[in-house]
C-alpha cells in the first residue's frame, strides 16, 4: 500500500484493520497486513495474517514466500521451522513456474 511504502506504518494498520472489519475475507487485506505488521516487529500478527491469507486463497505465492522467509531466517527457535519453510518456498516456487529469483535465495538461505 501507498502508506507502508511512505513508512507510515501505523496509518496502513489502521486502514487494513477497518477494511478487514468490512470485508473479513479479504485475502489482500490480510497479506498486506502481514507485511505492515512484520514491519513493525509483530512476527506473530503478521504470521497470523499470512496463515489467514492461505485460507482464503490457498495459491497465494507472496504469503507463501513471505511465511517461508520468516519461518527460514527468523532468529527465535520458537518461530523458526526448516520443515515448514522448505515446504512453503518449494510451494511459493511452483506457483511461481519456478520463476521467482527470490525463492531461489530463499531456498538457499
Amino acid at each position: 500500500t501507498v502508506l507502508l511504502q511512505k513508512g507510515q506504518r501505523g496509518e496502513a494498520i489502521a486502514h487494513l484493520e477497518k477494511e478487514l472489519q468490512i470485508n473479513p475475507a479479504s485475502a489482500d487485506a490480510h497479506n498486506n497486513l502481514g507485511l505492515a505488521w512484520s514491519q513493525e516487529g509483530r512476527i506473530d500478527l503478521a504470521i497470523g495474517e499470512w496463515q489467514k491469507t492461505l485460507e482464503l486463497q490457498p495459491n497465494d505465492l507472496n504469503a507463501h514466500f513471505y511465511l517461508a522467509w520468516i519461518f527460514a531466517t527468523f532468529p527465535d527457535d520458537t518461530i523458526r521451522n526448516g520443515t515448514k519453510a522448505i515446504s512453503l518456498a518449494e510451494r511459493a516456487l511452483h506457483l511461481s513456474g519456478e520463476r521467482d529469483p527470490r525463492i531461489y535465495r530463499l531456498l538457499a538461505a
